[in-house]
């Protein structure tokens, strides 16, 4: 069960990425779900909207590829039909 006896995980059940999330736990999110992030990036540029009201994902996308994330732990695959189709 992905998650299941990891200590390090977030800090909340939640979402993958939620808006509610502490940075750090969206860090960790970027470095499970690198694909869904993108996904969430590719949707703020169209909407021309941030993610979060005081700062955009595409940021903290950025600075995870700078300075690095909490390690992930579990890395989710983004490589199904469901998530093609999204």
């Amino acid at each position: 069960m992905p998650g299941a006896g990891d200590c390090l995980g977030n800090s909340r059940c939640s979402c993958a990425l939620c808006g509610f999330a502490s940075r750090r736990d969206l860090r960790l999110s970027i470095g499970r779900r690198p694909r869904l992030a993108d996904l969430y990036a590719e949707v703020e540029q169209v909407r021309c909207d941030g993610f979060h009201a005081d700062w955009r994902i595409t940021d903290l996308i950025r600075h995870v590829e700078i300075c690095g994330a909490p390690d992930p732990g579990v890395v989710c695959t983004d490589d199904g039909p469901e998530f093609t189709a999204l």
